[in-house]
């Protein structure tokens, strides 16, 4: 529940700058916006590593002993991910709202731009798109030639990684995006900017909901009541997800709910946790969506479908290596929209507030999604030998 905290922080933090922003002294406004941009180079220094370890971690949890199964399970998250993703990129292009409001506002300002009080960048050992590549690498080699010991390594390490994600700077995360809010304040509006973001943040949930219902149609093999018992069975981790905002904390009613759709228990074990962090539907609609309206806003051209197909091959795979805290998804990407897409601290900061205030969604239809994915792979592979249980021999 603390994460559910910290929405509510995130949201008082929104109204308010919103209501009283403008009567901060100017030195103070400089100073929070220099501490969010201090710990944004923190984070651009560290999420590399962490994409390597988590991206390394997550493909050695598949044992060699099965490397069908890899691949066949590999194989579907990525198509299945990559589809949405494609859907994601037609929402954001297709049914975005008009922007133009908040644009005028932004290139009309009387005032210069806030720009924060001292700045000091740090250097960067490893680029994310290094990490990745990197990560992928001695996942896969360790996957089928590496030793038990640097399986129990690389865990231990995203574990601590983990832990500091969680209890370090989650509990900052208000103040870095305090300075941010602040900087769009000043220089635009933020009433402005939120009064044109409601439709898109309907879109975006409407979006989810959709792709989600997709997803257990094509499990339920096209039979609508089938379907409606399926999504029944899996609301409950819904439920749980949505309050919890954590699909680790709502994992034992995900395994529930699955096995209960499936009726085959070890399947399920298998699939849900190893896919809990990977597959993740509902962040497919919503970061194409959300990178398509920052764009609208700061008054850029919608990115092309040329540069969509490069992005969409490194988010893709940056799944892999999501950390499992609010806003880990887009953390990951963050960095990457900045070097290729320019992205600039105050965007940054903009989709990343965005992305969190809509988390408790994403990870109800995000849970949600990962039950149906399991149906779909109970239908593709669980009559393998593998899956099947044990029948004692009598004696």
């Amino acid at each position: 529940m603390k994460e559910f905290g910290l929405i509510l922080k995130l949201l008082a933090i929104v109204t308010l700058v919103t209501l009283f922003g403008d009567a901060i002294p100017l030195a103070i406004q400089e100073s929070l916006l220099a501490i969010s941009y201090l710990i944004k180079d923190i984070l651009t220094f560290v999420i590399p590593f962490v994409v390597f370890i988590f991206i390394a971690s997550s493909l050695l949890s598949f044992q060699r002993s099965a490397p069908a199964l890899v691949l066949i399970l590999l194989g579907a998250v990525v198509t299945v991910n990559y589809i949405v993703t494609c859907m994601g990129y037609a929402v954001g292009n297709l049914f975005m709202p008009d922007l133009s409001a908040i644009q005028t506002v932004a290139q009309t300002a009387d005032h210069s731009a806030l720009q924060p009080l001292f700045h000091i960048p740090l250097p960067q050992l490893m680029t994310t798109d290094v990490g990745l590549i990197l990560g992928t690498l001695l996942g896969i080699a360790g996957t089928f030639w590496g030793s038990e010991k640097l399986k129990v390594y690389i865990d231990t390490c995203r574990t601590k990684l983990q832990w500091g994600l969680t209890h370090i700077f989650i509990p900052i995360l208000p103040v870095y995006i305090l300075g941010f809010l602040i900087k769009v304040q000043h220089d635009d509006s933020l009433s402005d900017m939120f009064a044109n973001y409601a439709p898109i943040l309907l879109i975006i949930i409407g979006g989810m909901f959709t792709a989600m219902l997709i997803c257990y149609f094509v499990a339920a093999n096209g039979n609508p009541r089938r379907t409606f018992e399926l999504i029944k069975t899996a609301l409950s981790s819904g439920l749980v997800g949505f309050s919890t905002i954590s699909s680790a904390a709502t994992m034992p009613v995900t395994l529930e709910a699955a096995r209960k759709n499936t009726n085959n228990p070890k399947l399920v074990q298998l699939v849900i946790p190893a896919t809990a962090n990977i597959n993740l539907i509902a962040d497919s609609i919503t970061t194409p969506v959300l990178i398509a309206a920052v764009y609208t806003v700061s008054g850029l051209p919608p990115m092309g479908m040329e540069a969509f197909l490069m992005f969409s091959v490194f988010y893709i795979i940056t799944k892999f290596g999501v950390a499992a805290v609010p806003g880990g998804g887009m953390l990951v990407v963050t960095p990457f929209l900045e070097t290729h897409f320019g992205f600039d601290a105050q965007m940054v900061g903009l989709i990343i507030t965005l992305y969190i205030l809509l988390d408790p969604f994403i990870t109800a239809f995000n849970v949600m999604s990962n039950g149906a994915f399991a149906v779909f792979m109970n239908n593709l592979c669980g009559k393998m030998k593998a899956f099947q249980e044990e029948v004692p021999v009598a004696a």
